[in-house]
């Protein structure tokens, strides 16, 4: 029987859970290539089978796959660094000649894919609601001074302390917001406070770019990857504003769209969601 990190806190108490939490952030250190400890990986959760991951010799990328890696046609999920680097390039193809980009947003932080690509001259912010995605990305990259997570919700920038939008009363204090935003029908608690009624947001892809938009600087920029499943019906972000509705017209009236990608469905192997980039820059 192997032991699972989760019984050494039961049968061993605080030093227990000493052991399983300093494995955990080695683990992850070692995964990022931020790690001078060795350590041994070889262990079962219940049920699942082991997770494998490495250099694809026959493509020299990074992968993570479960033990299925070693069939005929193996399942494996790559890194999406080839779209995040090429994210980062256009940001700094397009901000203006006199443009320095040394504030940066990222608003849906997830473990940090952004970070871990960003310059080191630039100071990155990121907030995400998911408490596991936030502490993978504090142990990743939050030890470096310059760079700030937040485990709440982009949304509650917007909300004051009468629990009320704050509406347009928003200061501008980024060079560039860059990411990939939630997507589907924009609601809940902070919609319902009014943040709703103000951006005319009917999903969340369009929120977080009007908010976003709030943020940046004049002349700043917006970098996105978004996606729509089409498959189903849905449009892609660049055709819905041949014809917007009242929240796109109000991105239209805030910025000008200076490059856009599209790209297969199936880019991310976690989703057939079809994708695009898109680049946005603030009146």
């Amino acid at each position: 029987h192997l032991t699972h990190l989760e019984e050494l806190i039961l049968t061993q108490g605080e030093k227990g859970y000493k052991q399983a939490k300093s494995f955990l952030i080695e683990l992850l250190k070692n995964l990022a290539g931020n790690s001078n400890a060795k350590v041994n990986t070889s262990v079962k959760w219940d049920g699942a089978p082991a997770i494998w991951a490495g250099i694809n010799p026959d493509n020299g990328k990074f992968f993570v796959g479960i033990k299925g890696v070693f069939n005929v046609n193996p399942k494996i999920n790559y890194t999406p660094k080839d779209i995040v680097q090429k994210m980062w390039g256009l940001a700094f193809k397009h901000k203006l000649p006199t443009q320095v980009i040394e504030k940066c947003l990222e608003p849906s932080v997830a473990t940090g894919n952004f970070v871990g690509y960003a310059p080191e001259n630039v100071e990155m912010t990121g907030y995400d609601i998911d408490k596991y995605a936030y502490s993978i990305c504090n142990v990743l990259y939050g030890d470096n001074e310059k760079h700030r997570f937040y485990n709440s919700s982009f949304e509650k920038l917007f909300i004051s302390n009468r629990n009320k939008s704050v509406k347009d009363k928003v200061e501008p204090y980024y060079d560039l917001v860059i990411g990939n935003p939630p997507y589907g029908d924009y609601g809940g608690y902070y919609a319902g406070l009014g943040e709703k009624k103000h951006t005319q947001a009917k999903d969340y892809i369009d929120y977080f770019i009007l908010r976003g938009l709030d943020l940046l600087k004049s002349g700043g920029l917006l970098v996105f990857i978004i996606g729509k499943l089409t498959q189903l019906g849905g449009k892609r972000w660049t055709d819905q504003m041949k014809k917007p509705n009242k929240g796109q017209l109000a991105i239209r009236a805030k910025s000008n769209l200076v490059d856009a990608y599209r790209l297969p469905v199936g880019v991310f192997d976690t989703t057939q969601v079809e994708s695009e980039i898109i680049v946005l820059r603030k009146k």
